[in-house]
């Protein structure tokens, strides 16, 4: 590898790329083709201005150029520091942009102008043309090296520029981007060029179809071009990353109004508001700030507050702690999970216990109640609720609560004597949780209710299905991780061996079978046979198994009386 014969210097702020195509202009050669062949590279990646360490050692062997210069005219530095994915998103491949002003002085690219974010010359205030002003057709680079169009022929020279006013929101946040990618100087909110550019590409799923808040305001920010969310166009990129410091700036007051906009804005069936929010939130576990995170959460708490979205919203999912900030709980909420019934919610509004106000989301109208109101009302009742709340709760008839209590399984009290009777919230809900079902995915069985309905001919009732899954005999299944015995699903061969176990229990209760009439008389099966030939002691009823083996029955009274006799003879 030899030094070129005719070795210029490289400009300020020009790219390595345009630098070789200098190199091989005055150094006689037709093509940049040599060079992409001593590199090890080809011609479309090196007009990209991308180059390795080893690939600048030769270009500063064969040009006497320092290294350090020409390290500081490519990208890898920022390479090392963006990371290879992010700066992919940032270059501009395949084709150039420039500053008309610029070129009148000396025809060479420069290194800022392979960049997407930036598309204004700071020094100039002219937006950066990224087509031929005659033909629109793209401008590869050794079309623009040789000044003019390849397709038409335009001299690029006669470029005319859009100059930009310096007060312009647009321009400020291109010159402090630029300072930004040049100086390391700091984006609004404290953010980092890395930072201010993850944050910007997770925001362009909330701006992408929205109305600008900057530069012309009645287009769209259209920064998505393909199937697979790819940033290609400059000026649209521009916009959008205009967009983004606008957000940042007077924080959070234009963060929340963009948020509402998002929120309120209607998309098409094929665009999905759920799946732009998932991906804008994705940043939070990229980046760390604390400020923003907060800021975006209690956007939403605000939004729960006052009913416009539900406590089952996605970010309440992925973070519950945050539903213990809220100021407001739904009227339907406190329905089905204090059990307090709409008619009790509403008479303690109207004697001013509860602070109910009335949130309007279409035809819809949303009932929220004050936290704190509610919670002064609860501790007020002691947390007693009546038979009907109870029922709530559970999930059950109102008329199978005193069923339940006669059970043992619930306890009644009394604020006064002439109160009447209601019972504890937490023993209600701590029945509902010893009785609730294991959390699973796909759900088997027969459900609560329709288990009771189906088998009340073989004698289950209520009581007998809440007993048996508290000791363990049946273990139910359920879908909610907060649901009521309703939502409990049961195994039909567990419920068939309880329902052996209650016909067994009631057999047990009528009489005794042959094996305990010889416990207690003290007599052997020979005896006993003999003593109902004897019409003595006679079964009161023959069972047969399911296998033909016979079962005799016997009247405990009768089988106690003949003991007593026994005894005293």
């Amino acid at each position: 590898m030899e030094k070129l014969r005719v070795r210029p210097s490289i400009w300020s702020k020009e790219s390595v790329a345009s630098y070789l195509y200098r190199l091989a202009s005055v150094n006689h050669y037709s093509t940049v083709s040599y060079f992409a062949t001593m590199l090890s590279t080809t011609v479309p990646k090196m007009n990209n201005n991308t180059f390795n360490e080893k690939q600048l050692s030769m270009i500063s062997y064969i040009s006497d150029t320092c290294r350090t210069e020409l390290i500081h005219s490519t990208y890898f530095q920022l390479d090392n520091y963006l990371g290879p994915k992010l700066l992919s998103k940032i270059l501009l491949k395949n084709k150039v942009k420039f500053c008309p002003q610029c070129i009148k002085d000396a025809l060479y690219h420069h290194h800022a102008w392979g960049l997407l974010p930036l598309n204004i010359c700071v020094d100039h205030h002219i937006e950066l043309v990224d087509c031929c002003q005659c033909c629109g057709k793209t401008i590869p680079l050794n079309s623009f090296m040789n000044g003019f169009c390849s397709q038409c022929g335009f001299s690029f020279a006669s470029t005319n520029g859009v100059i930009v006013d310096r007060t312009d929101n647009l321009f400020v946040s291109q010159l402090d981007l630029s300072q930004a990618f040049y100086y390391n100087s700091i984006l609004p909110l404290g953010l980092s060029l890395k930072d201010f550019l993850l944050l910007s590409f997770h925001t362009f799923h909330l701006l992408d179809g929205m109305g600008s808040y900057i530069a012309n305001k009645n287009e769209k920010v259209k920064i998505f071009h393909n199937k697979s969310n790819g940033y290609r166009n400059s000026s649209a990129m521009m916009i959008a990353l205009g967009n983004v410091y606008w957000m940042l700036q007077d924080f959070p007051n234009h963060f929340y109004r963009l948020l509402s906009d998002f929120h309120g804005h209607e998309y098409k069936k094929n665009q999905n508001l759920y799946g732009k929010k998932e991906q804008f939130e994705r940043i939070f576990a990229l980046i760390s700030h604390p400020t923003l995170k907060e800021a975006y959460e209690q956007f939403w708490l605000d939004k729960l507050d006052r009913g416009i979205v539900r406590k089952d919203f996605s970010i309440f999912k992925k973070v519950p702690t945050l539903l213990e900030q809220r100021k407001f709980i739904s009227k339907d909420e406190i329905r089905t999970d204090i059990g307090m019934s709409y008619e009790m919610v509403e008479q303690l509004s109207e004697n001013s216990k509860l602070l109910m106000v009335t949130s309007q989301k279409g035809k819809l109208s949303r009932y929220m109640i004050e936290k704190d109101s509610l919670t002064s009302v609860l501790e007020e009742k002691n947390l007693l609720i009546s038979k009907k709340e109870a029922a709530l709760v559970l999930g059950i008839q109102r008329d199978s609560v005193p069923k339940l209590i006669n059970a043992g399984l619930l306890k009644t009290y009394k604020s006064t004597s002439n109160s009447v009777e209601k019972l504890e919230l937490m023993e209600v809900q701590d029945l509902v949780i010893r009785c609730r079902g294991e959390i699973v995915k796909e759900i088997n069985g027969i459900r609560f209710h329709d288990a009771l309905i189906k088998y009340s001919v073989n004698g289950l009732k209520i009581i007998d299905l809440i007993q048996f899954t508290l000791e363990g005999q049946m273990k139910p299944i359920t879908a909610k991780a907060s649901g009521s015995l309703a939502d409990n699903y049961f195994n039909i061969y567990e419920i068939e061996k309880c329902l052996q176990t209650i016909k067994n229990n009631k057999i047990n209760e009528q009489g005794y079978f042959m094996s305990d009439v010889m416990r207690v008389l003290r007599v052997g099966e020979k005896t006993l046979k003999h003593m109902a030939e004897q019409k003595v002691l006679e079964p009161i009823k023959v069972l047969t198994d399911r296998n033909g083996r016979k079962r005799y029955l016997y009247n405990k009274f009768d089988v106690h009386a003949l003991a007593m006799m026994k005894k005293n003879a």
